[in-house]
């Protein structure tokens, strides 16, 4: 893939898309305007010469880059920058024997004429606080290259880096003779190619794109080329993958939609990752779908889960903050100047954002130190209901606490900030958890919101502990609920406490609601918590109830202030 050919396309793709495409241009919150060709460079990248390569500081200089998104594997591991071979690496000798994906990359940039290459594993001296910092920035690295280079192919063999320009041959070959003037010359091979079924299998599902770090690496690229060991296919933010014969791979799902079980509505574009947020799309709704494919994710570092989706964090408060000043949606009339990012959340969103579902019980907690209320707490895929536009906020927030090495530093761009603590104000009492549902259907006829098709032995019914023969609304929990069994209920013994967050009315959208549910009943959505100490409480689950006992409970009492952990 390295011939004359593959590099004169894909220069020319290239310089179509630097010529042609504005979009291409915009950071995906459009709110900033960049030109790759002469940008800020990161803090180190790799200088690529005609016949060496040297690792460079180029903080404060401008000037182009192709960054390489790739999986670490031995190899790798083997060749990168550390506190101990970091200042014979910037002295004037050239990089020594680096792993096969890594020197294709260079290959690729040298044939290009292009002097600067970004590999993480190169530019940034690991296991030292220079990560630590150099983390956080590596999602505007990957949005301002030229482009990435998607080493797919480099980690398709377990344990062996067979590198990105060596493709295997397609399995079904047919050898015809070619003959000239009746003379045999040598062989001509056919094969039938589905390049959106290479796409597919190739790319979408790859074991490079299910990475966590490489999710975002792939929503923030604004050109991609993905090398796998068949066949590459090159990506702009404005047009659909295509293979270097100039195949269009369009309706290509996302990969996260696979196998979703998500209610959160499907408007992001359908042929990748990309993203365009100065399309009439809500940013907030937009997060979630981000979220919940970011969570399907795998990291090796659990501890890297805030950093490996803070560029994305950041893009999208630029599109929240744009999205205000534009006020072309009522909703975003009286807010603040700069959105507050809370650990994955976003306060004109709090609402909203707390009601998270862990699509497994067996997740484990997270041990990345995020605040339970938050889904960067589960270790593990999550999900959010339906949205409702219309829903009333019941939770106020009052105050957030942050890590204590990072008091004051509040807005954007810091979305590297944990957020441990929330002040809130609202409306508790204490209901009683059975064991699981029997009837998802019954249940989601009786709250007005679905129960999703995983097993019944994950959802719980909850009930008024006045009522405890009458199950009141559906539950989930990523953390064990005081569960009572059905022949132990008396009143108040074994109650959980629950939050109320919002309200909204029940409509029948889902088609769930039959002649003899009320339309107009209020669907009280709520979280269930623990104390852990005085006025300090824990997040254990969520819930929707229509019960009109459990209703006039939350109706009954004073609003209190909590803090959340």
């Amino acid at each position: 893939m390295a011939a004359p050919e593959y590099i004169a396309a894909l220069g020319e793709w290239l310089h179509d898309c630097l010529s042609n495409h504005s979009r291409c241009h915009f950071a995906i919150s459009s709110s900033t305007l960049f030109d790759p060709r002469s940008i800020e460079l990161p803090t180190r990248c790799i200088e690529v010469t005609p016949t060496a390569a040297y690792l460079r500081d180029t903080q404060g200089a401008k000037g182009s880059y192709v960054a390489l998104s790739h999986r670490w594997n031995p190899e790798a591991e083997a060749v990168k920058t550390t506190s101990a071979n970091f200042q014979q690496r910037m002295s004037e000798t050239e990089l020594g024997l680096l792993s096969k994906t890594l020197e294709d990359a260079i290959t690729i940039v040298r044939k290009l004429e292009i002097r600067y290459l970004w590999i993480d594993t190169i530019c940034i001296i690991q296991g030292t606080d220079d990560w630590n910092q150099e983390k956080f920035k590596m999602g505007q690295y990957y949005e301002r290259a030229l482009f990435t280079i998607s080493a797919i192919g480099g980690c398709i063999q377990a344990g062996k880096d067979s590198g990105i320009l060596e493709a295997q041959p397609p399995k079904s070959l047919v050898r015809l003779a070619f003959k000239e003037n009746g003379i045999r010359k040598g062989s001509v091979f056919l094969y039938r190619r589905d390049d959106k079924a290479l796409f597919l299998t190739d790319v979408a599902r790859s074991e490079l794109i299910s990475r966590g770090w490489v999710f975002q690496e792939t929503l923030l690229s604004k050109r991609i080329i993905y090398f796998t060991n068949k066949v590459s296919f090159l990506e702009c933010c404005s047009e659909a993958p295509r293979s270097f014969c100039n195949d269009m791979i369009t309706e290509v799902p996302r990969p996260w939609e696979a196998k979703s079980s998500s209610n959160v509505s499907r408007i992001l574009p359908t042929h990748s990752l990309k993203v365009n947020l100065a399309l009439d799309y809500d940013p907030l709704t937009m997060w979630y779908n981000i979220v919940t494919g970011f969570s399907k994710t795998i990291l090796t570092q659990q501890n890297d889960h805030l950093a490996a989706i803070s560029g994305a964090a950041f893009e999208y408060g630029g599109a929240i903050e744009r999205k205000r000043l534009e006020k072309s949606d009522k909703r975003w009339k009286n807010t603040k100047p700069t959105q507050d990012y809370l650990s994955g959340l976003w306060l004109e969103d709090i609402h909203y954002g707390l009601m998270w579902f862990a699509v497994d019980h067996q997740n484990r907690e997270c041990p990345c130190g995020a605040p339970s209320w938050s889904w960067l707490s589960n270790q593990g895929e999550v999900e959010w209901q339906r949205r409702d536009d219309m829903s009333q906020s019941s939770l106020k927030v009052l105050g957030a606490e942050y890590e204590e090495e990072a008091q004051g530093v509040r807005r954007l761009p810091e979305v590297v900030i944990m957020t441990t603590k929330l002040r809130v104000k609202a409306k508790m009492q204490p209901l009683l958890i059975m064991p699981g549902i029997q009837d998802a259907k019954d249940m989601s006829v009786l709250t007005g919101v679905r129960v999703q098709a995983s097993p019944c032995n994950q959802y719980y019914t909850f009930c008024h502990p006045s009522s405890p023969d009458w199950a009141g609304g559906w539950a989930k929990f990523e953390r064990d609920p005081r569960v009572v069994e059905l022949n132990n209920i008396s009143s108040g013994i074994g109650a959980t406490l629950a939050i109320h967050v919002a309200s909204r009315q029940a409509n029948d959208r889902e088609g769930l609601i039959e002649h003899f549910m009320d339309l107009g009943r209020t669907v009280y959505e709520v979280i269930f918590v623990k104390c852990i100490k005085d006025e300090t409480f824990q997040r254990l689950g969520a819930g929707f109830t229509c019960d009109l006992t459990i209703a006039q409970g939350f109706q009954a009492v004073e609003d209190i202030e909590i803090t959340l952990i």
